[in-house]
């Protein structure tokens, strides 16, 4: 006997952990009673555990030599505690049937009077493990007084009904639990995956803020190059680098002729035009990744050149002197040709002179090419490179 009730219980829990695999898929997490309240899925779960009713049938447990039971009805108990009243009809009437085909008797109408039973109890408002108490403890009374039998075997099967019922019961509980407990981790999960996203979804937003701050803050508006700020620091910069490796740096100072009298003629829309053209001309005469343009302030312009002497800085100025006479923008205040032009002051830097004292030198030879008559290119030692 005790064999048999060993597998009678392994035949429950094995059947009912097979079962919760199923019911995770319409789990969600919420409490049984709300989750199984659909007609169908009671249905189906009456049928799934009227099967575990027809496999218990086939495993019967010797209470004595001649007399033998089944714990068919705690699939009935079980479908009624977890899956409402319907559960338990259908789960009775396809284990009754099944017992009248293999026995060959009436003795289906037990099932169907505990399924019954069951469906009328399960609608008694108590605690889930109240209900489960009174659940098993009638059905098991009901059971034992239906078998008829002597006094001794009709006890056993009432106590083993009992005890292996409430073993069942705690076991789907747990099961349950586990699924609530897999979709609420499951769900938490999702919502920190979420939060993780619009984390990242943030950070790549303020990244790129941050990156058109620093745009802001670095480039000129209008021209699109570097702004004064953004020069301050390329120099200081440059001349560090410069001096450590002990290596030559040019500067070029870049101003428009005559941009003043040009602006209050054509207009600021045409000044900006202007402003544009000499900055993207400017800027396509540089050839090296190193070089560096810049939007000094107004109509001037700046140019660092890393590891140029002055005479070849000098040679790049005049290319791009020459870039903006072939523009042609016209210009009635230029003093020799009606076209915007510029004139440019060149300085280099040795191990004597610092970034400051740089851009005097080549400030101070801009003044000069001015002086001279605009439209050229002056160095700091005041050597005439072109005059138009």
């Amino acid at each position: 006997m005790i064999k048999a009730i060993i597998i009678n219980i392994a035949i429950i829990i094995s059947y009912l952990f097979i079962i919760g695999q199923f019911s995770r898929a319409i789990h969600e997490g919420k409490h049984y009673h709300k989750i199984f309240s659909r007609l169908k899925t009671q249905v189906s779960a009456g049928l799934l555990f009227a099967a575990l009713g027809v496999i218990l049938l086939a495993f019967p447990i010797p209470v004595t030599t001649e007399v033998t039971v089944d714990l068919s009805l705690i699939a009935i108990v079980i479908a009624a505690l977890f899956f409402s009243a319907p559960a338990a009809i259908v789960s009775a009437l396809f284990i009754a049937l099944s017992s009248m085909a293999i026995v060959g008797s009436t003795s289906g109408i037990g099932f169907v009077g505990i399924g019954v039973v069951c469906a009328l109890l399960v609608t008694i408002p108590l605690k889930p493990v109240r209900q489960a108490a009174l659940i098993i403890i009638v059905t098991g009374s009901v059971a034992a007084w239906y078998l008829a039998q002597p006094l001794e075997v009709s006890l056993t099967f009432w106590l083993l009904t009992i005890i292996i019922a409430f073993i069942s019961y705690y076991v789907c509980d747990y099961i349950f639990d586990l699924n609530k407990a897999y979709f609420e981790r499951k769900k938490a999960n999702e919502k920190l995956q979420e939060l993780v996203l619009a984390h990242e979804e943030m950070e790549a937003r303020l990244q790129e803020a941050n990156s058109k701050l620093l745009k802001m803050a670095n480039i000129d508006g209008l021209t699109g190059i570097a702004n004064r700020r953004s020069f301050n620091d390329t120099l200081e910069k440059e001349t560090k680098r410069m001096k450590r490796e002990k290596k030559v740096l040019s500067l070029l100072m870049i101003d428009i002729d005559n941009f003043k009298a040009f602006n209050d003629t054509y207009g600021h829309q045409e000044g900006d035009y202007c402003l544009q053209s000499v900055a993207n001309e400017i800027k396509g005469n540089l050839q090296r990744p190193s070089d560096f343009v810049a939007r000094y302030g107004g109509e001037e312009f700046a140019v660092i050149l890393p590891g140029l002497s002055e005479n070849k800085a000098a040679v790049v100025a005049e290319k791009i002197r020459s870039s903006i006479e072939e523009l042609e923008i016209p210009n009635v205040h230029a003093e020799a040709k009606s076209i915007v032009t510029i004139s440019v002051g060149v300085a280099t830097m040795d191990e004597d002179i610092n970034s400051e004292q740089l851009v005097k030198l080549a400030d101070r030879a801009l003044y000069e090419a001015k002086e001279r008559g605009r439209n050229q290119v002056c160095q700091s030692e005041l050597t005439l490179m072109h005059t138009s």
